[in-house]
Protein backbone atom coordinates (compact mmCIF):
# COMPACT_ATOMS: atom_id res chain seq x y z
CA UNK A 1 0.00 0.00 0.00
CA UNK A 2 1.27 3.77 -1.03
CA UNK A 3 3.12 5.57 2.43
CA UNK A 4 1.11 8.04 1.63
CA UNK A 5 -2.09 6.14 2.84
CA UNK A 6 -0.59 5.61 5.78
CA UNK A 7 -1.26 8.41 8.81
CA UNK A 8 2.12 9.89 10.08
CA UNK A 9 2.49 8.45 13.76
CA UNK A 10 4.32 5.95 15.06
CA UNK A 11 2.64 2.60 15.66
CA UNK A 12 2.69 -0.48 17.87
CA UNK A 13 0.52 -3.10 16.70
CA UNK A 14 -0.19 -4.29 12.98
CA UNK A 15 -3.40 -5.39 12.16
CA UNK A 16 -4.11 -7.91 9.10
CA UNK A 17 -7.75 -8.93 7.97
CA UNK A 18 -7.17 -12.75 7.10
CA UNK A 19 -9.65 -14.90 4.68
CA UNK A 20 -8.03 -18.23 3.74
CA UNK A 21 -5.61 -20.89 4.89
CA UNK A 22 -4.17 -23.67 3.02
CA UNK A 23 -2.31 -26.51 4.89
CA UNK A 24 -1.51 -30.13 4.87
CA UNK A 25 -2.46 -32.32 8.11
CA UNK A 26 -1.50 -35.81 9.42
CA UNK A 27 -4.18 -38.00 9.91
CA UNK A 28 -5.21 -41.83 9.93
CA UNK A 29 -7.45 -44.66 9.21
CA UNK A 30 -8.07 -48.07 9.55
CA UNK A 31 -4.73 -47.40 11.13
CA UNK A 32 -2.96 -45.92 8.27
CA UNK A 33 -1.16 -42.79 8.50
CA UNK A 34 -1.79 -40.12 5.69
CA UNK A 35 -1.62 -36.17 4.93
CA UNK A 36 -4.39 -34.64 3.20
CA UNK A 37 -4.75 -31.00 2.41
CA UNK A 38 -7.16 -28.24 4.33
CA UNK A 39 -8.58 -25.18 2.99
CA UNK A 40 -10.49 -23.34 5.46
CA UNK A 41 -12.00 -19.90 5.40
CA UNK A 42 -11.30 -17.65 8.44
CA UNK A 43 -13.13 -14.83 7.43
CA UNK A 44 -16.71 -13.47 8.34
CA UNK A 45 -19.18 -14.22 5.72
CA UNK A 46 -17.33 -14.94 2.90
CA UNK A 47 -19.25 -15.54 -0.97
CA UNK A 48 -17.21 -18.54 -2.42
CA UNK A 49 -17.74 -18.66 -5.71
CA UNK A 50 -15.25 -21.85 -5.94
CA UNK A 51 -12.10 -22.74 -4.61
CA UNK A 52 -9.06 -25.26 -5.40
CA UNK A 53 -8.06 -27.72 -2.26
CA UNK A 54 -4.98 -29.42 -3.85
CA UNK A 55 -6.08 -31.31 -6.71
CA UNK A 56 -9.76 -31.00 -6.61
CA UNK A 57 -11.76 -27.72 -7.38
CA UNK A 58 -15.01 -27.61 -4.81
CA UNK A 59 -18.06 -25.51 -6.42
CA UNK A 60 -19.74 -23.43 -3.79
CA UNK A 61 -21.62 -20.37 -5.28
CA UNK A 62 -22.85 -19.15 -1.36
CA UNK A 63 -22.21 -17.51 1.16
CA UNK A 64 -20.03 -19.80 3.95
CA UNK A 65 -19.60 -18.34 7.83
CA UNK A 66 -15.84 -18.07 9.00
CA UNK A 67 -14.83 -21.44 9.97
CA UNK A 68 -16.24 -23.86 6.99
CA UNK A 69 -13.56 -25.90 5.59
CA UNK A 70 -13.06 -28.48 2.36
CA UNK A 71 -10.55 -31.75 2.98
CA UNK A 72 -8.89 -33.09 0.46
CA UNK A 73 -7.30 -36.51 0.39
CA UNK A 74 -7.78 -40.05 -1.18
CA UNK A 75 -11.37 -39.47 -1.58
CA UNK A 76 -13.64 -37.35 -2.38
CA UNK A 77 -13.38 -33.67 -0.72
CA UNK A 78 -15.60 -33.65 2.42
CA UNK A 79 -16.38 -29.98 3.94
CA UNK A 80 -17.96 -28.80 7.46
CA UNK A 81 -18.02 -26.04 9.72
CA UNK A 82 -15.59 -25.26 12.43
CA UNK A 83 -17.78 -23.70 15.36
CA UNK A 84 -15.10 -21.47 16.18
CA UNK A 85 -12.04 -19.67 14.50
CA UNK A 86 -9.26 -18.86 16.74
CA UNK A 87 -8.28 -15.03 16.15
CA UNK A 88 -5.84 -13.16 18.22
CA UNK A 89 -5.97 -9.84 19.48
CA UNK A 90 -3.50 -8.83 22.88
CA UNK A 91 -5.18 -5.23 22.95
CA UNK A 92 -8.70 -6.78 22.95
CA UNK A 93 -9.40 -4.78 26.20
CA UNK A 94 -8.75 -1.71 25.08
CA UNK A 95 -9.57 -2.17 20.85
CA UNK A 96 -12.42 -4.67 20.05
CA UNK A 97 -12.42 -6.60 17.36
CA UNK A 98 -15.90 -7.98 16.50
CA UNK A 99 -16.78 -11.31 16.73
CA UNK A 100 -16.10 -13.28 13.34
CA UNK A 101 -14.34 -10.33 11.75
CA UNK A 102 -10.86 -12.32 11.39
CA UNK A 103 -8.50 -9.45 12.14
CA UNK A 104 -5.59 -10.35 13.70
CA UNK A 105 -3.33 -8.20 15.91
CA UNK A 106 0.58 -8.63 16.40
CA UNK A 107 2.90 -6.57 17.76
CA UNK A 108 6.22 -4.64 16.26
CA UNK A 109 9.22 -5.74 18.28
CA UNK A 110 9.93 -2.28 18.13
CA UNK A 111 7.95 0.95 17.72
CA UNK A 112 7.50 1.51 13.61
CA UNK A 113 7.10 5.52 13.09
CA UNK A 114 6.04 6.86 9.95
CA UNK A 115 7.13 10.41 9.36
CA UNK A 116 5.93 11.63 5.75
CA UNK A 117 9.33 12.05 4.58
CA UNK A 118 10.01 8.65 3.53
CA UNK A 119 12.06 8.28 -0.12
CA UNK A 120 11.86 4.90 -0.29
CA UNK A 121 9.99 1.40 0.12
CA UNK A 122 9.36 -0.21 3.03
CA UNK A 123 8.83 -3.71 3.22
CA UNK A 124 6.53 -5.31 6.59
CA UNK A 125 6.54 -8.65 6.11
CA UNK A 126 4.14 -10.85 8.39
CA UNK A 127 4.37 -13.85 10.38
CA UNK A 128 1.27 -15.75 11.01
CA UNK A 129 1.80 -18.89 13.28
CA UNK A 130 -0.57 -22.10 12.34
CA UNK A 131 0.76 -24.01 14.82
CA UNK A 132 -2.06 -25.94 16.02
CA UNK A 133 -4.47 -24.03 14.14
CA UNK A 134 -6.48 -27.26 13.20
CA UNK A 135 -8.05 -28.62 16.06
CA UNK A 136 -10.70 -31.35 16.71
CA UNK A 137 -11.90 -33.43 19.59
CA UNK A 138 -9.81 -36.48 20.25
CA UNK A 139 -12.83 -39.29 20.64
CA UNK A 140 -10.00 -41.92 21.49
CA UNK A 141 -7.28 -39.28 22.64
CA UNK A 142 -4.93 -40.76 20.98
CA UNK A 143 -3.44 -37.33 19.72
CA UNK A 144 -3.99 -38.18 15.36
CA UNK A 145 -6.77 -36.95 14.04
CA UNK A 146 -9.51 -39.74 13.12
CA UNK A 147 -12.21 -38.42 10.98
CA UNK A 148 -14.02 -42.05 10.38
CA UNK A 149 -13.53 -42.27 14.14
CA UNK A 150 -15.45 -39.72 15.19
CA UNK A 151 -13.31 -37.34 15.77
CA UNK A 152 -14.73 -33.55 15.26
CA UNK A 153 -13.28 -30.40 13.70
CA UNK A 154 -13.65 -27.21 16.39
CA UNK A 155 -11.33 -24.77 15.53
CA UNK A 156 -9.56 -23.15 12.18
CA UNK A 157 -7.71 -19.90 12.82
CA UNK A 158 -4.14 -18.74 13.44
CA UNK A 159 -2.19 -18.54 17.01
CA UNK A 160 -0.44 -15.28 16.27
CA UNK A 161 1.19 -12.62 14.25
CA UNK A 162 4.49 -11.02 13.85
CA UNK A 163 5.02 -7.83 12.00
CA UNK A 164 8.69 -7.42 11.08
CA UNK A 165 10.06 -4.16 9.23
CA UNK A 166 12.53 -5.04 6.79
Amino acid sequence: MPLSSVSTGTYKWLRVSLAYQNYTIKYRVSNIDLTGTIASFIGFDTYIRSYKISDSTVSVNANRLQGYWGFESLGPVVTGQAPGTTVPNPISATSAIPPGSCVVTGAFTSPFTITGNETSDVVITVSLSTNKSFEWIDSNGNGVYEPLANDTVVDMGVRGLIPIVN
